[in-house]
C-alpha cells in the first residue's frame, strides 16, 4: 500500500511517499486443504439462499441487507464509498517518549514496515530511524486502513521503521493481578488513548444514511498525482 506520510512540526514540515507492508507472520502456514470424508476429493464453501434456494460460492455474493434499516446495497458500492472517503494518509499526532510506547503493549494490534527506496527518500527515512532511536522516540499517527481512520505509532526496531496499528483503548481488558500498583506516566498516555479510537460506524451510516435517503452515490476516480517529497525546516 503507498501512502503520503506527513509530519508538520512547529519548527518543520515533512511529506513523502511511503510504502506499509505488513512485516511478520502471524503463524506458520502448513499446506493442505479440506476433502471428502469417502472419495477424498476436494471441498467448495457454498452458500444456500433460505428463500430460493439458490447456492453461491464464496466471492460470488455482491450483496448485503442492513437488518436495521432494512436496506440491501451492492458490496462493491459500500467499498468504493470508502476508499474514496479514507485518505491514504500517515499523519503525524504528536512525538512521544519510548516509555509511552513499551508500558502500553496491550495497544499494539498489528505490525507494519513503512520504507521507500527511492534515493532521496531513503536517506530521509535513515535519518528518521535513527532520529527516533538516538531520542528513544515514537511517532503518534493516524492512518486510513481497511476502510477506518486508525491510531498508529512509529517506532525505530533494529533494521527498519515500523508503523504499529494501535488496538481501541476499549477493547483493552481491566487487569485481574491485585495489589500492582498502576505506574503513572506523562499525559502523553491521554493523547495515545485518543488517538487509539477507532470511529468504526461513522462512515458506513453516512452511506446508509445516503441510501434511505435515495441519493445516488457517485464514485469519482481519483487521479494517480505523484507525491513531491517536501522537507522544510527543522525536522531531525
Amino acid at each position: 500500500m503507498t501512502y503520503i506520510f506527513e509530519w508538520d512540526k512547529m519548527n518543520g514540515f515533512l511529506q513523502l511517499p511511503v510504502r506499509v507492508k505488513k512485516c511478520v507472520d502471524d503463524d506458520f502456514n502448513i499446506s493442505g486443504k479440506m476433502v471428502c470424508n469417502e472419495c477424498h476429493s476436494t471441498l467448495e464453501q457454498k452458500y444456500l439462499c433460505n428463500n430460493c434456494g439458490k447456492q453461491y460460492k464464496k466471492g460470488e455474493i455482491t450483496k448485503r441487507w442492513d437488518e436495521e434499516n432494512n436496506i440491501f446495497y451492492d458490496i462493491s458500492e459500500f467499498k468504493s464509498f470508502i476508499e474514496q472517503n479514507v485518505e491514504k494518509k500517515i499523519t503525524v499526532e504528536k512525538e512521544v517518549d519510548l516509555d509511552i510506547v513499551f508500558f502500553n503493549s496491550l495497544y499494539f494490534l498489528r505490525f507494519f514496515e513503512i520504507y521507500n527506496n527511492d534515493n532521496k527518500a531513503k536517506q530521509i527515512m535513515a535519518k528518521l530511524h535513527k532520529h527516533l532511536y538516538d531520542h528513544r522516540k515514537g511517532l503518534l499517527v493516524k492512518f486510513g486502513y481497511k476502510g477506518q481512520v486508525r491510531g498508529g505509532l512509529i517506532i525505530p526496531s533494529l533494521d527498519r521503521l515500523v508503523l504499529v496499528e494501535l488496538r481501541d483503548k476499549d477493547l483493552v481488558r481491566e487487569a485481574k493481578q491485585e495489589d500492582i500498583e498502576t505506574i503513572v506516566l506523562s499525559d502523553d498516555i491521554k493523547i495515545l488513548e485518543s488517538v487509539s479510537e477507532v470511529e468504526k460506524k461513522n462512515l458506513y451510516l453516512e452511506f446508509i444514511r445516503k441510501k434511505l435517503n435515495g441519493e445516488v452515490i457517485t464514485v469519482k476516480e481519483k487521479p494517480k498525482e505523484e507525491v513531491a517529497i517536501v522537507m522544510e525546516g527543522e525536522i531531525f
